[in-house]
């Protein structure tokens, strides 16, 4: 929580004591509560809205990590369990964890520091058709919690383009469209077919 502690430690030998060492430290803050539904709100092409419920103890500042470099079939139980790793790395190391994090991530890989108060947030700017890592965890002073939230989630992706039917007969016709641009993780269509008297010849 935010609660300072201040530690001294001092050697003691018969009746004399030394002046000793302190240090003052905070525990690490709990983190944030998973909605039963998961944290994904709304989700458009470009955007994502999170919802959470507040953690229980106090704290300074929420942290969102959006990381792109995510496979879709990757769990977030097992994603929690790699970053959870990198949580425990910047709470030894502060700065030194931060540092280290900031140049071996990729570009793409975004952290952003929200206030206390907010139990809900819009990502935006983000690319349709895509997959993204979203990781909340709460923050006091250079300490992380060991217990951060964290889920996959997909953009939507857009609408195919410049749809044209040609070759037309009595029983078939020939579909064309230009697909989206990017989309990397497209693997194919779905074609809905309807008539006005519901009928399918």
């Amino acid at each position: 929580g935010r609660t300072e502690y201040v530690v001294t430690i001092a050697c003691v030998i018969g009746k004399s004591r030394m002046k000793g060492e302190r240090t003052v430290t905070t525990l690490l803050p709990y983190g944030p509560e998973k909605p039963r539904g998961g944290i994904s709100k709304t989700v458009t092409t470009d955007e994502i809205e999170i919802a959470w419920e507040p953690p229980k103890g106090g704290f300074t500042k929420y942290v969102l990590c959006v990381d792109p470099n995510v496979i879709t079939s990757i769990s977030p139980k097992t994603a929690s369990q790699r970053y959870s790793l990198n949580m425990i790395i910047d709470n030894v190391l502060g700065e030194q964890a931060s540092t280290f994090e900031t140049e071996h991530m990729r570009n793409d890989y975004t952290e952003s520091e929200l206030s206390n108060l907010l139990t809900d947030y819009k990502i935006t700017g983000l690319n349709p058709g895509e997959s993204y890592g979203i990781e909340l965890k709460t923050k006091t002073s250079s300490r992380y919690t060991r217990r951060p939230i964290y889920e996959t989630v997909m953009t939507k992706p857009e609408n195919v383009k410049f749809v044209t039917a040609e070759d037309i007969t009595h029983s078939s016709a020939l579909l064309k469209w230009v697909a989206p641009d990017g989309h990397r993780r497209l693997r194919g269509y779905k074609l809905s077919i309807s008539s006005p008297d519901d009928k399918i010849n």
